[in-house]
């Protein structure tokens, strides 16, 4: 195994200095140093070789591919798309452009279109766990929940480990109210994929945040939202645990965390200014900006027992 991986390291080193010494000469080996490229995750270097590869080969739908696939990590969606749309083109039967110009069409918002594509995707492989699942994503979006479930139940049944799945079908209970269920798709999702974050702040907001209050578990919410954080903090987990915190009455430690979601992150405090204007908490401007007053009247909510 570890014969193996000095190999490959060494093939990596290898394209990765083919460009900068001219060494490159057909469009395979342009492609094979974009790849090299995208796994450093230098963007800009590995669209440069696939762009390469293209001139040199132009019905190079892999490279057309590959190449969109950065783009869409860039989030440059209509260069994505076209890259997609060209390699399609070439090759209608490529499924896995199909996925993934339908997951960028989701990124766009335009859900009918994603799965327009999602749905090529499935029908030329019955069996693409994947395809299902992201499909499943945009029904949710669109509030087709009976649709989302099948979606997400097919996936699973191609795929019974791919915990992502079991994960957007507990949301999609949560959206319906079906706790009990939405509990168990989450955990599920974890014993499939022990760091799977996601999964676990999916657990903390429900028992913090629950509809309905039977459910509600304040040490339970604060234990999950905890590991959340612990795997990945950024705003979205650290305002989960502050909620958690509001529900077990830990008052002094949601105020605290609400504050620390907010930091290097100007929408999330945006959502605070709004949220807490609506409640009556807050007079000042819905900017991004974190201020004094802000956080006293994230203070002055959360010692009442609200959640932001």
């Amino acid at each position: 195994m570890k014969t193996q991986c000095r190999i490959a390291s060494l093939i990596t080193l290898i394209f990765m200095f083919l460009p900068a010494t001219g060494l490159c000469t057909t469009a395979v080996e342009y492609y094979n140093s974009g790849r090299a490229y995208k796994a450093q995750k230098a963007y800009p270097e590995a669209i440069r070789d696939y762009t390469n590869a293209i001139a040199m080969k132009p019905d190079f739908y892999q490279a057309y591919y590959a190449r969109g696939n950065v783009y869409k990590y860039q989030k440059d969606y209509p260069r994505a798309i076209q890259d997609y749309s060209k390699a399609i083109e070439i090759n209608p039967d490529f499924y896995q452009a199909y996925n993934n110009r339908g997951n960028t069409f989701k990124k766009q918002k335009k859900y009918q279109k994603a799965i327009q594509d999602l749905t090529r995707a499935v029908a030329i492989k019955a069996d693409y766990h994947l395809a299902y699942n992201n499909r499943g994503n945009s029904y949710k979006a669109l509030g087709q929940y009976p649709q989302a479930l099948q979606d997400y139940g097919n996936a699973i049944a191609f795929k019974p480990d791919y915990a992502p799945a079991y994960y957007n079908r507990g949301n999609c209970y949560k959206a319906i109210g079906k706790f009990p269920l939405a509990l168990q798709g989450y955990s599920r999702a974890i014993e499939l994929k022990p760091d799977f974050y996601q999964a676990y702040n999916g657990l903390g907001r429900l028992y913090a945040m629950c509809k309905e209050k039977k459910y509600r578990n304040g040490a339970t919410a604060v234990k999950f939202s905890l590991k959340a954080v612990s795997l990945k903090k950024y705003d979205n987990t650290l305002n989960t645990l502050a909620s958690a915190y509001v529900e077990d009455k830990q008052y002094e430690k949601a105020v605290e965390t609400y504050i620390k979601a907010m930091e290097n992150s100007s929408s999330r405090t945006k959502k605070y200014q709004s949220s807490l204007k609506k409640k009556g908490y807050y007079s000042g401007p819905v900017n991004g900006i974190k201020t004094l007053q802000l956080e006293q009247a994230i203070k002055a909510c959360v010692n009442n027992g609200y959640y932001l």
